[in-house]
């Protein structure tokens, strides 16, 4: 419960256009999920997105893609998050492009999976 309630707190945060506040609330989601899921990865990736962070919001993006392809490929809300990040990056929604091997800016990384 406490898990989802930070991921709410995190997408609700990112709406709000408070992106250091939303990747803080979605990085304890993760933390108390032990990895996080597809929802996530997408709101760190346009979190990090805005802020500046280009490669690492890439990398968070092909992690959430790659999870969404193997357990959720048919969720509705999903493939809106995705749909919204893909927009934002500039990529294709349907992009398979390795991760990008730019430096990290946060304390954060993306699972290894």
């Amino acid at each position: 419960m406490l898990a989802t309630r930070r991921q709410r707190r995190g997408v609700a945060r990112y709406r709000a256009g408070e992106w250091e506040p939303a990747i803080a609330a979605l990085e304890k989601s993760i933390e108390l999920r032990r990895g996080g899921d597809s929802c996530d990865w997408f709101f760190l990736a346009m979190a990090h997105w805005q802020l500046g962070n280009k490669g690492e919001a890439r990398r968070w993006y092909d992690t959430a893609i790659k999870w969404m392809d193997k357990k959720a490929p048919t969720s509705e809300t999903l493939i809106r998050f995705r749909g919204e990040a893909a927009e934002l990056l500039g990529v294709e929604p349907e992009s398979r492009q390795a991760p990008s091997t730019a430096p990290a800016t946060s304390k954060s990384q993306p699972p290894e999976r």
